[in-house]
């Protein structure tokens, strides 16, 4: 797995221990989504930078937010 979604899973999973002592992780799946649509939007905002007409990102970044429910 590539090391930043590597990164961005952990950030999802929680650990604990369940009522019979035993260790369990949670992994949040809606989370995980969730930051890899923020991860795209960040990069689009830095290419959207080196390009010459950078009027058109509010409109990727809102359709994307729009398209995947993010808020």
């Amino acid at each position: 797995m590539h090391s930043r979604l590597k990164q961005l899973a952990d950030e999802c999973e929680t650990t604990y221990i369940d009522r019979d002592g035993y260790r369990s992780v949670e992994f949040d799946k809606a989370k995980f989504t969730e930051l890899i649509v923020r991860e795209c939007v960040q990069q689009l905002r830095y290419k959207s930078a080196q390009l010459v007409d950078v009027d058109y990102f509010p409109e990727y970044k809102e359709q994307l937010e729009k398209h995947f429910g993010i808020k």
